[in-house]
């Protein structure tokens, strides 16, 4: 039995509320050790509960744009993810040249708040014009498993539709994405604004170089 003594509070108060603990946890309190037992059993039955409902249901996070110029231009500047922190205040990426699957990455998240947090990911795929994608490596993928995406499709005006998500997964995946999903949507809608913004101002620039 380990006593902590704080200020101002005597040895021997210390010293009689150590045997009554101790009393409790090895049983020879009769009941109240059996109440404590009880109680804390039943504080780590809730914890676990609480965990698993929270914890293992998946959370998707996910924001959407429309730009106004087609796919290929988009996906220049997606693709381009080493050069995100020209114009992402919210992602920079360091990466070995383009991405690749397999490539891995490192992403430094400027969050809304003034938090900041990195991350180890690695591409996980890559369709020219339609999809990039990573997963988180710092954790286990059975600890916690994520989809992190950027999808393009094609828009009935000859535009493209941004889809920016992240699926949380796995064990902790759900308390990850419900902790974190406020900073990340943030995050998401900021850098929409903010590749729409980069691609359709490239894109009057050309229009007017002709």
């Amino acid at each position: 039995v380990v006593s902590v003594i704080a200020p101002g509070i005597s040895a021997q108060r210390s010293a009689g509320c150590s045997r009554v603990f101790t009393s409790m946890v090895d049983g020879s309190g009769s009941r109240g050790g059996y109440r404590f037992v009880l109680v804390v059993g039943s504080l780590v039955m809730v914890a676990l509960a609480f965990l698993y409902q929270v914890g293992t249901a998946p959370v998707m996070l996910s924001t959407e744009i429309s730009i106004d110029a087609p796919r290929a231009e988009v996906w220049k500047v997606v693709r381009d993810m080493q050069n995100w922190k020209d114009w992402n205040p919210c992602f920079h990426i360091e990466i070995d040249g383009m991405p690749e699957v397999g490539s891995p990455i490192l992403i430094k998240c400027h969050w809304l708040d003034g938090s900041k947090a990195t991350a180890n990911e690695r591409i996980s795929h890559v369709e020219p014009e339609t999809r990039l994608c990573w997963d988180y490596e710092d954790l286990p993928d059975w600890a916690l498993g994520t989809d992190r995406c950027v999808v393009l499709t094609d828009t009935e005006t000859g535009g493209t539709h941004v889809r920016n998500y992240e699926l949380f997964f796995n064990l902790l995946g759900g308390l990850v994405g419900n902790l974190f999903g406020k900073s990340i949507i943030q995050g998401f809608s900021l850098m929409n604004e903010k590749l729409k913004q980069k691609v359709e101002a490239a894109a009057a620039e050309e229009e007017e170089a002709k």
